[in-house]
C-alpha cells in the first residue's frame, strides 16, 4: 500500500493524479491537519511532525509513502533512515521531480513556496544544480489561508503583495512548490497571465508510478484519515473522490472545527 501524507489538503491534487496512474494501487492518504500548516514551522518542529506522519502511515500498513509536501520533503531529503525507515527506492518526494519540470521549461523562472521550503534552501540548490536560473519568493500565511477556505480576494491579496517588488516581466514561468498553491492555481494564474505556471502532481505521480508501479498492485482502494476533523477538508476530499467517501476517524482529534489552533 502506499502513503501519501501531507499537512492538509494541498495533497490531495497528488493523490488524485497518482490515483489516475495506478488505478490499481492501494493508496492510504493523511492529512495531519491538527499540526497544519507545515510550511510555517522551525526545522526541529517539522522534524517531529514529519517523523510522525510518516509512522502514521506506516502503522496503518502503507509499504512505501509519498511526502506530498514540499516543506517535508525538504526535511526528508537528509534523513530517510531516522524518519521512515524504509529503503531509499521505498520513499518518492517532490522535490526532484519538481525541479526536473521546471528544467524542462529552460526559462528564468519564480519559485513560490512557503517560508520554511524556502528557508531550507533544498530547492534553490537543486535548481542551480539543474542549470535553472531562479528567485526564490515566500509567501507567509498563503497555505494556512487555502487550507481553512480564506475569500479569494485575500488569497489575491497576498499573493500580489509577495511579488510586489518583482519585475516578473523577465521570468517565463512559476513554479508552484507548495501543494496548497495548487488549489488556488486559478488565483496564480489570473495574477500572473503571462507566467507558465507550472503544476509538478503530474511529474510527481509518474515518478511514483516509475517507482512503486510493479510491486503496488492491489484492489484500487484508497483510505483517508485525519489528525483533526475539518469539515473543509472533508468536503474537498469527497469533492475529488465521490460524495460517499469515508474518512477515518479513529486519528481524529474529536473536535469539530473550522480551523485549526496552533
Amino acid at each position: 500500500m502506499i502513503g501519501v501524507f501531507d499537512s492538509g489538503s494541498g495533497g490531495l491534487m497528488v493523490l488524485r493524479a497518482i490515483r489516475e496512474e495506478l488505478p490499481d494501487a492501494d493508496l492510504l492518504y493523511f492529512g495531519d491537519l491538527a499540526h497544519a500548516p507545515y510550511g510555517e514551522k522551525s526545522r526541529a518542529e517539522l522534524f517531529e511532525v514529519v517523523t510522525n506522519a510518516v509512522a502514521e502511515l506506516r502503522r496503518a500498513g502503507a509499504t512505501c509513502v509519498v511526502s506530498a509536501c514540499n516543506t517535508a520533503s525538504t526535511v526528508l531529503q537528509g534523513n530517510y533512515p531516522e524518519l521512515l525507515g524504509l529503503p531509499r527506492d521505498r520513499f518518492v518526494e517532490m522535490i526532484e521531480p519538481t525541479v526536473a519540470r521546471a528544467a524542462a521549461l529552460k526559462q528564468p523562472l519564480l519559485l513560490a513556496a512557503t517560508p520554511a521550503t524556502i528557508a531550507s534552501g533544498v530547492y534553490q540548490s537543486a535548481l542551480n544544480a539543474a542549470g535553472v536560473v531562479a528567485k526564490s519568493v515566500a509567501l507567509p500565511g498563503l497555505a494556512a489561508a487555502i487550507e481553512f477556505g480564506a475569500p479569494e480576494e485575500e488569497l489575491e491579496n497576498r499573493i500580489r503583495d509577495a511579488f510586489l517588488e518583482i519585475d516578473t516581466a523577465v521570468y517565463g514561468g512559476l513554479v508552484l512548490a507548495c501543494t496548497h498553491y495548487l488549489l488556488a492555481r486559478s488565483t496564480f494564474e489570473r495574477v500572473f497571465p503571462k507566467l507558465v505556471v507550472l503544476d509538478p502532481t503530474r511529474t510527481v505521480s509518474k515518478r511514483v508510478r516509475e517507482t512503486f508501479g510493479r510491486t503496488e498492485r492491489g484492489g484500487g482502494a484508497v483510505r483517508f484519515r485525519a489528525s483533526a476533523d475539518v469539515s473543509l477538508f472533508r468536503r474537498r476530499v469527497r469533492a475529488m473522490f465521490g460524495p460517499d467517501t469515508p474518512i477515518e476517524a479513529d486519528t481524529w482529534s474529536g473536535r469539530e472545527s473550522d480551523k485549526i489552533e496552533g
